[in-house]
């Protein structure tokens, strides 16, 4: 849909070079993603949030581990660059990476948030015995 928009906006108008910056992993399972990126010489930027439906599948919806893996895979097939919103992120990423025999384009990391060591800590805190998210 996104997709098709973009086209209707752009129709006769040359997108050659532009950067395509995705902030979410909405339409990154699309099978016309890739291809349009390529076919418009687009430099396509990607803000990856997590891997949590590859690396604990079991948090998540069925079928979602799979589309997961499509939304990565497009990722790495079409990607000048890749930020996320962690160090871990960006290292779940590269495995992932090595683990399908594809290249990891060029990374940053840019964490979400605030500083959660400025806040005071409650007394009494513990953390979960199993990972939480």
């Amino acid at each position: 849909m996104v997709l098709r928009r973009a086209s209707n906006w752009v129709l006769g108008r040359s997108m050659r070079g532009a950067t395509y910056l995705n902030v979410g992993h909405t339409g990154l399972d699309s099978p016309h993603l890739s291809p349009w990126i390529q076919r418009e010489g687009l430099k396509a930027i990607y803000f990856i949030h997590d891997l949590i439906p590859i690396t604990h599948p079991e948090y998540c919806r069925a079928g979602e581990e799979e589309r997961h893996r499509v939304r990565m895979d497009t990722v790495l097939a079409s990607a000048a660059g890749v930020i996320g919103n962690s160090e871990d992120t960006l290292a779940s990423l590269a495995r992932y990476a090595s683990e399908r025999g594809a290249r990891m384009p060029r990374m940053a990391a840019a964490p979400l948030g605030s500083d959660l060591r400025a806040l005071p800590r409650r007394e009494g805190a513990t953390l979960a015995g199993r990972p939480t998210f």
